[in-house]
């Protein structure tokens, strides 16, 4: 991916048939639970390291875990913003975040 403009590789994470490669083998390695929740009917990519701040780093399942996002959310944890959490998106870009959730760890 070097040589790439920082946008465009950004673009190829997440519209790339080689990222939609990676992510259906993501979810047959990992399943179908949220990694940052720990409840299941997670449907979204979570990049460990975020793309907007890593945008040159290979495309690859073993980047990815299984998350809540947009049209996937946690029916379990609270609410958030009174509307069903969806943890991806409230993690953002950040590393290695936690988020409040109903399951004890």
């Amino acid at each position: 991916m070097y040589g790439l403009t920082r946008e465009r590789a950004i673009w190829l994470h997440h519209h790339s048939a080689e990222y939609q490669r990676a992510r259906v083998d993501m979810f047959k390695m990992f399943g179908r639970t949220c990694h940052l929740c720990g409840h299941g009917g997670a449907g979204v990519a979570d990049h460990l390291k975020p793309v907007a701040l890593y945008p040159f780093q290979p495309i690859s399942p073993l980047a990815m875990r299984p998350a809540h996002g947009r049209g996937y959310p946690c029916n379990e944890c609270p609410q958030h913003n009174g509307k069903p959490r969806r943890c991806n998106e409230i993690k953002g870009i950040r590393v290695g975040t936690k988020l409040n959730t109903s399951q004890e760890w």
